[in-house]
């Protein structure tokens, strides 16, 4: 017989980190505009409850797992180019006024 052996309870990842790949998945569906956000929560509350990990985490621990997720897919590159490049002008109209207003000794 050429059955496989049965995975250990120690080979599997802790449901924590199984929360957390739920959780960017229905964030990039929400961020796609796949899901809304009241749904992408509901469901991901749903399986907290229903897999044991708010018992194992707490509700606290549950939605700072989900927040995390969502904070880190909305940070698309775009965003942060416009963040970046707006830093960048208000730096250089910063220094183009200190060099105006230098005056030598």
């Amino acid at each position: 017989m050429n059955a496989p052996l049965p995975r250990l309870a120690t080979d599997l990842a802790p449901i924590e980190d199984v929360f957390f790949a739920r959780c960017e998945a229905r964030a990039l569906l929400h961020v796609n505009g796949c899901l809304s956000l009241h749904d992408a929560v509901d469901e991901l509350q749903a399986y907290a409850e229903q897999s044991g990990l708010i018992d194992v985490v707490g509700q606290d621990d549950v939605q700072a797992i989900m927040s995390r997720a969502f904070v880190s897919a909305e940070m698309l590159p775009d965003e942060l180019s416009e963040a970046c490049e707006q830093e960048i002008m208000l730096r250089s109209a910063d220094l183009v006024r200190q060099w105006e207003l230098y005056q030598p000794a």
